[in-house]
């Protein structure tokens, strides 16, 4: 009877070691991308209302940038204090093609949200600004922090990009 309790003991008592390194690896499966998406996730600009970064230039947030793209009439008409005079908006840039070794670009994309690890950027039209330099400038692109951007904006098709219908021309980073 002794030599089957002790085995019964041991059993039990793999049982559980079985069953703890079980639950502690599929904690370790639920939690680590949890962690990951978290640790790698920055502030959505998009309801974030900007200040000017110096006197005269307008303003531009996502959120009413996003509600007048989306409107019935032509944003360029709706808002003409945007489209023409210099603006300024905040927001993350995306590289538009392949990264340089030097990491500069006279061009990219200018959104509210970068993503995170498990999710990229939502690229949707009226969320994407396609920035491009004054004429022989570059910048060092600086992924996942927020950098505020002055320049003409311009709504249509320049050089037919689909991810974006705005545009900013001439622009700068403050």
């Amino acid at each position: 009877m002794r030599a089957r309790g002790k085995r019964s003991k041991t059993s039990q008592r793999e049982r559980r070691l079985v069953f703890a390194a079980i639950a502690l690896f599929m904690t370790c499966a639920v939690l680590l991308p949890i962690f990951l998406a978290v640790s790698s996730s920055r502030p959505d600009l998009y309801a974030a209302k900007p200040k000017p970064v110096r006197p005269g230039i307008g303003v531009v947030d996502w959120q009413s940038l996003g509600a007048l793209v989306s409107g019935p009439v032509s944003p360029a008409a709706a808002r003409p204090d945007w489209f023409g005079p210099e603006v300024q908006i905040t927001g993350y840039m995306i590289p538009v093609g392949p990264a340089t070794a030097q990491q500069t670009a006279a061009r990219f994309l200018l959104v509210p949200d970068p993503g995170d690890w498990l999710n990229p950027p939502h690229l949707h039209a009226g969320e994407v600004i396609d920035v491009r330099l004054k004429d022989g400038e570059t910048t060092r692109l600086v992924e996942r922090t927020g950098v505020t951007v002055c320049g003409r904006l311009s709504f249509g098709a320049m050089n037919a990009n689909p991810r974006a219908v705005l545009f900013l021309a001439g622009a700068s980073i403050e």
